[in-house]
């Protein structure tokens, strides 16, 4: 198996696609991009790594889906 594609990303804090998050996001109607900086946040409202967003998560129990870091 190439495992290269898969691996491929020089950076650990890629947004996901947008076509892929349209889709998505018709289905699930989604409040809040909980994985996002202010250039790929793909909703109003979003938490970002500067925000505590993974504190900010865990406190609440919350256990929304992201894009895994792939760096």
């Amino acid at each position: 198996m190439n495992t290269d594609l898969h691996f491929s990303s020089a950076r650990a804090d890629w947004g996901t696609p947008p076509e892929l998050f349209a889709r998505l996001h018709e289905e699930f109607s989604f409040t809040l991009d909980v994985c996002a900086h202010a250039d790929n946040a793909k909703l109003d409202r979003y938490l970002s790594p500067a925000a505590g967003a993974a504190e900010w998560l865990t406190r609440r129990g919350a256990g929304p889906s992201s894009s895994p870091d792939y760096g």
